[in-house]
């Protein structure tokens, strides 16, 4: 659920994470320190999803979405 999630970010990634913006159990948005916006989709795979984005940080983008980590995208 939404309330591990934080965890399951591991502890990098969560350091990066300012709140969490959530409009519905599927439709769940990070907001990092700096702004930039992470599409996250649901809590499912938010392991795999952690993993993705952290290589997808790598890359200047305004906004990342791994809500299909398979299938991330960026926009600038």
């Amino acid at each position: 659920g939404i309330g591990s999630l934080p965890a399951r970010l591991g502890p990098e990634l969560a350091a990066r994470v300012d709140h969490l913006e959530v409009v519905t159990m599927d439709q769940i948005t990070l907001v990092l320190r700096d702004g930039r916006n992470v599409i996250w989709g649901s809590a499912h795979d938010s392991v795999e999803k952690a993993k993705v984005l952290g290589l997808l940080l790598r890359h200047r983008a305004q906004q990342y979405d791994v809500s299909v980590p398979a299938q991330p995208t960026t926009r600038s």
